[in-house]
């Protein structure tokens, strides 16, 4: 770990220090989580804390939150004294003013909007606990992301991803009468478009005006380099540099996450078009012509053998709905959706869709392709191994194959998925924002695989929260209320052009 110097901590001299940590030290079996680490934060500041998958930041979050103790170090939280970590609950953390939101959201799915809120704070109820609830997550809502449109009478479970997200954000800074002094986010922007995303940040930025302190955890480096006071890098359970945002450049970052590559950011970045030159003469292997439900408005698009196509467009806009209504059509035929080939299908929402949490790591990667790795009703776990060894070395996936999935870090489990729809021998992959999460390194290296791959013939629908990332694509449609408003080629792309269709008013 290098020395942090007297210019590199940037905490203003006169602001109230709201959190210290001084060498935590956190380990699971042979891993080492956190290293002697030392930190702390004034009243005020906005911190990001970046590093690769599996570096501690979540490591570091949990023990902040008292979720987690650690094994050697002590706290101090909002002035008081917390040797070893050990008197640390959730709910002590809470009393003192600490606030998380984390990378898997925690929501109850079967419970309204406003129940969520109880279950976060059991001190709220009471004979009007409905009442009282109903009003603090309306106001939250309203807060943190004006215009939202969320009912908080809705069912958690009747929400798109998105809209949990700013659930889970409100939840977390709902005024339920204990003073909010530390705001923890990590990956809050994962399933939030350009302007949530905004809205959120116009809010932390007024917050930390009046002394609120936040530490966030993102992979996009163009939001924490917009929005941060001071960012804190960790790199295998250390810290690295602990500075003004103001004295490091994105170059400068990614070689001290010690990644080999950074992700791609202008079009003068971008690799190599992926449609081989005799694409548009071939038969399209995705055809949907004049599909209508209630969320989708006459929409067709083609992808063709060896495309990557993307969908654009604000979160909410009908872009899962058509990915998990051509996945649907693989299974079941649809006269509105022309399928050549299998189809394998990337979920969007890892924790509730993807993963299956006390399965290995192996077994996740090749659930979809038991079929072929069993012999006369058997399954071949050498098959099985070899297959599911070849895309862990393929994606640079940390973890041991046989350790339960649950284990790994958030941006290591989405690379398992990957890997399962990749291990598969579909024609057509169907990927719902693939690499939310993930570090810049897996996101070039991801990229790069997606562009292997169509060009030997495979082809991508994607749909991604990010539209810079979408210049990776060979086109794009936007959709906006449902319905296809512009299609971008790859040589016209530009996340100024998506932004103005994704604003563009439908007739």
């Amino acid at each position: 770990m290098l020395p942090l110097t007297e210019e590199q901590s940037d905490m203003p001299a006169t602001a109230e220090q709201v959190i210290s940590i001084d060498h935590v030290a956190k380990t699971y079996g042979e891993t080492r989580a956190l290293v002697d680490t030392t930190f702390a934060a004034a009243s005020g500041e906005v911190i990001g804390l970046i590093g690769h998958n599996g570096a501690g930041k979540s490591t570091l979050m949990r023990i902040i939150a008292g979720i987690t103790d650690p094994d050697e170090g002590a706290l101090v939280i909002a002035g008081e004294p917390i040797a070893g970590g050990r008197g640390l609950s959730p709910r002590r953390a809470t009393e003192l003013g600490i606030r998380v939101v984390h990378q898997e959201l925690s929501l109850c799915a079967n419970l309204r909007v406003y129940e969520n809120l109880v279950i976060r704070y059991p001190g709220r109820r009471g004979p009007r606990w409905r009442r009282d609830c109903r009003a603090l997550m309306t106001a939250a809502l309203d807060r943190v992301f004006p215009g939202h449109g969320i009912a908080v009478n809705a069912q958690v479970g009747d929400l798109s991803l998105g809209q949990r997200q700013m659930v889970e954000i409100a939840v977390a800074v709902a005024d339920v009468g204990t003073p909010m002094r530390l705001l923890m986010l990590d990956e809050p922007t994962s399933a939030l478009d350009a302007v949530t995303a905004a809205q959120l940040f116009d809010y932390l930025r007024d917050a930390a005006g009046t002394g609120l302190t936040c530490l966030l955890v993102s992979h996009r480096l163009a939001e924490i380099q917009a929005r941060t006071d001071r960012i804190v890098v960790l790199r295998d359970g250390g810290i690295v540099f602990d500075g003004a945002t103001r004295d490091i450049d994105r170059d400068g970052l990614v070689k001290l996450m010690g990644e080999a590559r950074v992700a791609p950011s202008t079009a003068g970045e971008r690799g190599e078009p992926v449609r081989p030159a005799s694409v548009k003469g071939q038969e399209a292997r995705v055809a949907v012509s004049g599909f209508t439900t209630p969320r989708l408005h006459d929409v067709s698009i083609t992808v063709r053998p060896g495309e990557v196509v993307g969908l654009a467009g604000l979160e909410g806009h009908g872009q899962r709905d058509l990915l998990r209504a051509v996945f649907a059509a693989g299974r079941r035929r649809n006269p509105r959706i022309a399928l050549r080939g299998d189809v394998a299908y990337v979920a969007g929402d890892r924790r509730v869709e993807g993963v299956f949490p006390h399965w290995s790591v192996n077994r996740n990667i090749t659930v979809s392709s038991v079929r072929r790795l069993t012999s006369r009703g058997l399954l071949s776990t050498v098959a099985e191994g070899r297959l599911a060894a070849g895309w862990i070395d393929r994606l640079g996936l940390l973890g041991q194959p046989d350790a339960s999935i649950g284990d790994l870090s958030g941006g290591n489990q989405q690379k398992a998925l990957f890997a399962r729809s990749l291990a598969t021998r579909a024609d057509v992959i169907l990927l719902d924002d693939p690499t939310r999460g993930v570090d810049l390194g897996t996101k070039a290296r991801i990229y790069q695989i997606i562009r292997e791959e169509a060009a030997n013939g495979r082809s991508f629908l994607w749909y991604s929260t990010e539209n810079e990332e979408l210049s990776e694509c060979d086109r794009c449609y936007v959709l906006r209320d449902g319905r296809i408003v512009d299609e971008v080629d790859r040589a016209e792309f530009s996340e100024e052009r998506v932004v103005a269709a994704s604003f563009q008013e439908v007739r």
